[in-house]
């Protein structure tokens, strides 16, 4: 390949570095926390945070999360602008919508893109918060999964960022307060 650009030291001023680092090779999604317990008879809903790491030059993501609904309801995606919008681009979340994952019986596709003139996004962070509220009564094991993931960068065209490491998330339903 034909050097594209090349970097510089920087003594008492800041260097540059043309290439993404850490390498996009490096970078994984993972929902938190990755165990949770659930105490159905006490409704209410609870979240879990999807993150991403060591993601480059981030502009636009959608995955779709797989979940049972005879142990959990979807309730709402809230899209957290902070780490998308970190460096000063607007964010606009995508609705929620049903999506067919091959893990669980149920699943939500959503995402959000950015747009400025800005530098997009590298590093880690929180990308959305995901509200499920508990169903059924009986005890039981359950699980999230995140599959059908699409995460584009501001290279000219697009291109996708390949996520190596992904984290279920794992459930314990209690039948009791």
């Amino acid at each position: 390949d034909p050097i594209a650009d090349y970097g510089s030291f920087g003594f008492d001023v800041d260097g540059y570095l043309p290439c993404p680092f850490p390498p996009p090779t490096e970078s994984s999604l993972e929902l938190v926390p990755t165990e949770i317990a659930v105490y159905q008879p006490c409704g209410g809903v609870f979240g879990v945070d999807l993150r991403v790491n060591n993601i480059y030059n981030l502009t636009a993501f959608e995955v779709c999360l797989g979940y049972n609904p005879a142990f959990l309801e979807f309730d709402s995606v809230v899209i957290d602008p902070g780490f998308l919008g970190g460096t000063g681009r607007d964010v606009f979340p995508l609705p929620p919508a049903a999506c067919t994952p091959t893990c669980q019986p149920s699943g939500v596709r959503f995402g959000a893109y950015t747009a400025g003139s800005e530098n997009a996004p590298s590093g880690s962070g929180r990308l959305a918060t995901i509200r499920f509220s508990p169903r059924g009564m009986g005890a039981a094991t359950d699980s999230l999964c995140l599959q059908n993931w699409e995460f584009t960068n501001d290279d000219l065209p697009p291109t996708i960022i390949p996520l190596n490491a992904v984290h279920g998330l794992a459930i314990t339903h209690v039948p009791f307060c």
